[in-house]
């Protein structure tokens, strides 16, 4: 519908002379009635916490060659040869009585952070420079919201993540396996700030621990609590390699270049020749409070 020189559209008013929207995304505005996220919270695509949702009048990112955004609340990415870039979206779904919409988006800021600032290129379908996104989101739910959620998904985007204190079966964070889209992680381990959400979250996208990283720099996100690293990165730099104080302080562990090259060779391909990173079957398994499955 045309309107004094601009097309009413049902998300919104265009004009089409200037090639700019008069209206903003939905999710900019604070409606919890209409909206189940708010950039304000930091939810979708990082929120206010991602400088390209500050203009919420724009489209696609400015980007429509690489991007899709069918109601204005998402920037759904495809794998672009043109540009050699890989999108992985990962949507997680935080339960549990230590979930809040601020732990959340701390913890989802702080994966956002660490993937997408790796630096450098890697290597796919037998050709080298590809640059890998992460495109992150989040929801804080009820248990009976989180149960209804995972009820028969088949989205391998979502992942279901247990939050609480400082107490579960095995005494620490944990995904329930290795590239399994269900975790229980725990407050106490520093969530948002100690980089055990990037650590259990690449869990979850299928790499396994590694041990002595000595003589190899800064630790890369894989290096598991008690790890023997170069002294500088270790809870005590003055201590003994492998004595009290001398192992990995996991506030140094960064997402590197090799991490995100493991990650992408596990790309696998379902029968409907979908592309998808983890277990064949998707987990949905939520946890109780102290990590049993429920």
């Amino acid at each position: 519908m045309r309107k004094r020189g601009y097309t009413i559209m049902e998300l919104g008013n265009y004009n089409p002379r200037e090639s700019v929207w008069l209206s903003t995304d939905p999710l900019s505005g604070y409606n919890p009635v209409m909206e189940v996220e708010h950039y304000i919270d930091g939810e979708h695509n990082g929120g206010v916490f991602n400088s390209f949702n500050h203009n919420t009048y724009g489209y696609c990112y400015q980007n429509p060659i690489r991007y899709v955004d069918p109601n204005g609340k998402q920037a759904d990415v495809t794998i672009s040869k043109a540009d050699k870039s890989i999108t992985i979206t990962q949507k997680f779904i935080f339960y549990g009585s230590e979930a809040s919409s601020a732990l959340s988006a701390k913890i989802a800021n702080e994966i956002s952070y660490q993937y997408n600032n790796y630096g450098g290129t890697v290597a796919y379908g037998g050709t080298k420079g590809w640059k890998v996104n992460f495109n992150i989101s989040y929801e804080t739910k009820t248990l009976a919201e989180a149960q209804e959620l995972a009820k028969g998904n088949t989205d391998r985007k979502l992942n279901f993540i247990r939050i609480e204190k400082d107490k579960n079966r095995l005494g620490r964070s944990f995904m329930r396996q290795l590239g399994s889209n269900t975790g229980h992680w725990l407050v106490s381990d520093g969530l948002g700030e100690s980089s055990t959400a990037p650590h259990e979250n690449a869990h979850g996208l299928g790499l396994e621990h590694e041990s002595d990283q000595r003589g190899r720099g800064i630790p890369n996100i894989m290096a598991a609590r008690g790890t023997l690293v170069n002294s500088e990165y270790q809870y005590d730099p003055k201590a003994k390699s492998g004595a009290k104080g001398g192992t990995v302080n996991p506030i140094y562990r960064r997402v590197r270049n090799g991490d995100i090259q493991k990650i992408i060779n596990n790309i696998k391909t379902d029968s409907n020749g979908n592309n998808y990173i983890g277990s064949p079957k998707i987990d949905n398994t939520l946890l109780d409070k102290t990590g049993h499955d429920l």
